[in-house]
């Protein structure tokens, strides 16, 4: 697996995301959809609802509550050593930068688990929104106050090994 280019981004994004809470509907698109991004504005919209909670990013959970990714983005966390994702069978996408990251960790002999988890069980804990655009941004905080963001000691080492990926696009 390549990393995408990136060069140069087309935006500054953030090195980091507040992110809210939003609930998926069983048949939405985004639960049928078989690639991140083909219906752009989708992702925008709930973005934009995030925004107006105070947050600048969504992160989409099921009917009761079990996390499955942002938008337009991956959902990693650690427990302890363990770098965590929602489960396969779950409604997820599959993620190009959530895949080199689980690749590397288990290069370096981390262990990688899927777990069902609550919003409420990342409280404290260290998150990561990754995409190939915006790669790896911790969560610093989680709109409405309830949820204490956990402090992010590996993001910078991790984001500097993706962004040591990227290659800039070929001569056309």
């Amino acid at each position: 697996m390549r990393a995408c280019s990136r060069w140069p981004p087309a935006w500054t994004a953030p090195e980091s995301v507040k992110p809210t809470e939003s609930r998926t509907q069983p048949n939405s698109a985004h639960c049928v959809a078989a690639s991140k991004g083909p219906d752009l504005g989708a992702p925008a919209r709930v973005r934009a609802g995030a925004s107006g909670a105070g947050g600048q990013e969504a992160v989409l959970v099921t009917p009761s509550g079990v996390v499955l990714e942002a938008p337009t983005a991956s959902v990693l966390w650690w427990e302890d050593d363990t770098l965590r994702l929602p489960p396969p069978r779950l409604p997820l996408l599959p993620g190009v930068t959530a895949g080199l990251i689980q690749e590397r960790a288990v290069r370096h002999g981390i262990r990688v688990a899927h777990r069902e988890r609550t919003l409420a069980a990342l409280d404290g804990r260290e998150v990561w929104l990754v995409n190939a655009l915006h790669g790896i941004r911790p969560v610093t905080g989680w709109a409405g106050g309830e949820l204490t963001a956990g402090p992010a000691p590996r993001a910078a080492e991790w984001r500097e090994w993706l962004e040591s990926l990227a290659e800039p696009p070929p001569d056309t």
